[in-house]
């Protein structure tokens, strides 16, 4: 404990005076609540913080927690994995091709940055989910079957 003299105040690095310490100063990041000491602890494996970081929950319906580098968690919505194999290598690299042109004109329905740098899509999605993401994964056999399993699991 920290003991003043009447009419001593403490000031923090924010210039305020006070004598309890600013809720900035013990903030958690995404992932940990601020437990009565103050102290932040992680959320317990599958749950994130709550809106007032006081305790941990689960996401809303539809979407699941993702842990980042760091450790922080946030809620976001499930992707969808689209798979493309074929001969892309061997055959003809217009099959490469066709797949990329699909996945950029697709993404550029809601990624404004896609669609500010290559245009708007060719193929407009109307009524499109805005909660909606999907990854394109790429594999390709080089007409040989084994090789071909190794690069879609990759």
């Amino acid at each position: 404990a920290i003991t003043f003299k009447s009419g001593e105040q403490l000031f923090w690095m924010d210039g305020n005076p006070g004598n309890v310490v600013p809720d900035v100063m013990t903030a958690c990041k995404s992932g940990y609540y601020k437990d009565s000491n103050l102290l932040c602890q992680q959320c317990s494996e599958g749950l994130v913080t709550n809106a007032d970081s006081t305790g941990c929950e689960a996401c809303p319906f539809g979407k699941v927690p993702v842990e980042d580098e760091s450790g922080a968690r946030t809620c976001e919505f499930y992707p969808i994995q689209v798979g493309v194999y074929g001969p892309v290598t061997s055959v003809s690299t217009a099959y490469l091709a066709t797949a990329v042109a699909f996945d950029l004109d697709f993404r550029k329905n809601f990624d404004t940055a896609i669609r500010d740098r290559f245009g708007p899509p060719v193929v407009p999605v109307p009524n499109l989910n805005p909660n909606l993401r999907i990854k394109l994964q790429i594999g390709t056999s080089d007409s040989n079957p084994d090789l071909g399993v190794v690069t879609n699991l990759e």
